[in-house]
């Protein structure tokens, strides 16, 4: 009965998604080409601009695109009409082509060049301040220039351009145009200056009018064999239906060939890849090899995302869930019937964390808008997540050991203006790490100077940590239940902000203030805040302070250079711990402050680190090729050399770059590089200290892709406790992933 429930719960999941995405119509538009992506803007509905911009994205209902210098390039899916953009230009999309609905956009101001599909049922209108131009199957040229011009030029096709003041229209055919400012609005034939000044710039880069389906069925219109097609010399643009120079004869036309047509099974994989995000392979983790067949389906319904994971991965046997991997011990496929529940009432509330958990887990992404939006929030994975300006919350990252350890994060960002918010949390399912910032600009808007506080705290750093006979420091650890709490003030001074250039100056300072639940047994410390961790309480100067940091720098960038500088001051056991190795060594940090409460006088809790951290990020070829790197050197007031310094590296390459079509990337953080590198210890370069993710990607056919990605994890034992050496240091391994993906 169990296994049958477990089948049912998954079945009815997996009917829902494939229910939901299949009623979903696939028809959008993609911005598919830009020069620039400096010099182009793509904002949505509400006037927010999208932060992120790349080939291929989505644009949805009321998205607008405004070029600068740059000139853009946009396809409807599944209909194959292309439009291009030139530079300041301002286009918006008022509703999206499809079956049953005409598409329908807005050009405000500036130039557009279109190629649309003759495709049954396509309708194509484009609307402009005095103007409403319906066509089908054309190829043309609109222009706009405010209380000037507002003109159509016709390449192929005809068009039918209404004046919407007057309430006139005229039918422009080929090689002519009409502009409703003219003294007398009608369609006629351009001069050669006329058409050239018109159609400059205007041939399609990064789509190929070639390729726009151009199919006439038989109602569609009536040829007129009485009128010869004019010719064309000296054409500067380039034509979507080529004249050849002499006449051809038609091909005989045959039957396809049964063979050639999709095949019974392209369908299925279609969906599958398009959007289920299929993936199949092996995957290597705990010095065990698994296979694996997971499903990251995703979809959009306005600014809200949805992505969720999916995944069996197994030993032997796929359709045995007993051989399947658990992470931390946990069976997500069993919804609160695992076994190891007795039936009992008394953990009816049990089977019902169990139930929200499993689910939880199966949730990749949630998300309403993006970052620095006036409002968004994530529910998910949570990558390089920073509070402010980093001092207490740098980079951290909730899925660092994925898919080993699967979590569920949270964070909701608030902006209006004024002031505002943002809250972070580790894991829905069981969460135990929190942060917050709030700030507001006292000036605004006549000043964007924002002050801000922020807090993060850990409930229960010693989690990870499993008793010890042989080391009764980690019980005495365990017994005193610590909890962390970090706070910081900052000032956020932005001096220019721009698209090509911008400048923010910043500081921080912060503290560290612990907790104990219990007492440590055989010490004079007592429950509560630990007080005497940032204050000794002998006098009022700065030399009383403990565990505390203060940090200022300048941000911001370079046309597409991002850049950070910044001057860094720790002294004690405090600095920015919650980064994207946190959740390994946060039971190491409860050890560490258990021993500074006991010990305080030790030399290496007076330690004073002082640092210069830089960092750029920036990306050539409209950014198929990213570039990132950051490093801060350390020095203390200690005569031995043992700082961490800190180093960030990435690389990232898209697709078609590489020989043979390769594309991949790199990322790499690590605490303490340089002196593993003195040390001649190369080993440790890739120990737990270490992030390291990387993927090699080869197309082997379109939609699908052979993939090896390697990354580093923290060893865990079957229940999914961290595992230690000898010498009390956490172990390392590495993760290696062969697999396919299907997905478009």
């Amino acid at each position: 009965m169990t296994k049958l429930f477990r089948f049912l719960v998954l079945g009815t999941i997996l009917a829902a998604i494939s229910g939901a995405l299949y009623a979903q119509a696939p028809a959008h538009a993609a911005l598919v080409y830009y020069d620039n992506e400096d010099e182009l803007s793509v904002l949505d509905a509400d006037g927010f601009e999208y932060d992120f911009l790349s080939f291929g994205m989505e644009l949805r209902q009321g998205d607008r695109v405004v070029t600068r210098s740059s000139s853009a390039e946009i396809q409807l899916v599944p209909d194959g009409s292309i439009i291009r953009l030139s530079d300041n230009t301002d286009f918006a999309i008022d509703t999206i082509l499809d079956e049953t609905t005409a598409g329908n956009f807005s050009l405000q101001s500036g130039r557009m060049r279109a190629v649309t599909s003759r495709n049954a049922g396509s309708r194509f209108n484009v609307r402009t301040r005095t103007a409403v131009g319906g066509v089908r199957g054309t190829d043309f040229v609109m222009e706009v220039v405010p209380d000037e011009s507002d003109a159509i030029f016709v390449l192929e096709g005809s068009v039918n351009f209404e004046d919407t003041r007057s309430g006139d229209s005229v039918t422009v055919g080929a090689n002519q145009g009409a502009n409703t400012f003219a003294d007398v609005f009608a369609a006629a034939e351009w001069s050669e200056q006329e058409r050239n000044r018109i159609l400059t710039n205007m041939n399609f880069t990064g789509t190929d009018p070639a390729a726009v389906p151009r199919q006439v069925s038989a109602a569609d219109e009536t040829v007129d064999e009485s009128e010869p097609e004019p010719e064309i010399e000296d054409e500067p643009f380039d034509t979507a239906t080529p004249i050849p120079d002499e006449p051809v004869e038609p091909s005989p036309q045959t039957d396809p060939d049964p063979a050639d047509g999709p095949g019974v099974l392209d369908g299925m994989f279609e969906f599958l890849g398009g959007y289920m995000g299929l993936e199949i392979g092996s995957v290597t983790m705990g010095g065990e090899t698994y296979g694996k067949v997971i499903l990251q389906p995703e979809f959009e319904i306005g600014r809200l995302g949805l992505g969720l994971y999916l995944p069996i991965i197994y030993q032997d046997n796929l359709f045995a869930p007993s051989t399947w991997y658990q992470p931390a011990g946990n069976n997500e496929w069993s919804f609160g019937t695992d076994g190891k529940f007795s039936g009992e009432e008394d953990e009816t509330w049990l089977r019902i964390q169990d139930f929200w958990q499993d689910l939880w887990l199966k949730i990749r992404y949630i998300r309403w808008g993006e970052q620095r939006d006036p409002f968004f929030f994530q529910v998910g994975n949570l990558r390089a997540m920073s509070l402010g300006h980093g001092i207490l919350m740098n980079r951290y990252a909730n899925d660092t050991d994925f898919p080993q350890v699967r979590r569920v994060g949270f964070n909701l960002g608030l902006d209006p203006g004024k002031g505002g918010l943002e809250i972070v949390a580790n894991d829905l399912a069981n969460p135990e790490i929190f942060g917050g910032r709030l700030f507001f600009r006292p000036a605004y808007p006549a000043s964007r100077i924002a002050l801000g506080v922020s807090a993060v705290t850990d409930i229960n750093p010693a989690a990870d940590l499993v008793a010890d006979e042989e080391n009764p420091f980690i019980g005495l650890t365990i017994d005193s239940e610590p909890i962390f709490l970090h706070f910081a003030a900052d000032i956020d001074v932005p001096i220019v902000e721009n698209d090509l250039f911008s400048l923010i100056l910043f500081a921080d300072a912060g503290g560290f203030l612990p907790y104990l639940g219990s007492a440590p047994e055989g010490s004079d410390l007592e429950s509560g805040f630990q007080y005497q961790a940032l204050y000794d309480g002998s006098g009022f100067s700065l030399d009383n302070l403990q565990n505390y940091g203060v940090m200022s720098g300048v941000f911001g960038s370079i046309a597409a250079l991002d850049y950070r500088l910044e001057y860094r001051n720790f002294y004690g056991i405090f600095e920015p711990w919650y980064d994207a190795t946190y959740d390994r060594f946060r039971s190491v940090r409860a050890q560490q402050t258990l021993a500074y409460l006991l010990f305080p006088d030790a030399d290496e809790f007076s330690m004073r680190t002082q640092g210069i951290y830089g960092e750029a990020r920036f990306g050539i070829l409209n950014d198929a090729i990213l570039f990132e790197l950051g490093y801060m050197w350390p020095w203390n007031n200690l005569a031995d050399f043992d700082s961490d310094d800190y180093l960030n590296a990435g690389l990232k390459i898209q697709d078609d770059l590489l020989p043979l079509g390769l594309s991949g990337g790199v990322a790499y953080t690590r605490r303490g590089f340089a002196q593993s590198i003195m040390d001649g210890n190369g080993s440790e370069l890739f120990d737990a200290r270490t992030t390291l993710e990387g993927e090699i990607m080869y197309p082997v056919a379109p939609g699908m892709r052979i993939a090896m990605t390697v990354g580093t994890a923290a060893r865990r034992d079957s229940n999914g406790n961290l595992v230690y050496d000898s010498d009390g240091n956490l172990e390392s391994e590495f993760s290696l992933s062969f697999e396919t993906r299907i997905g478009y």
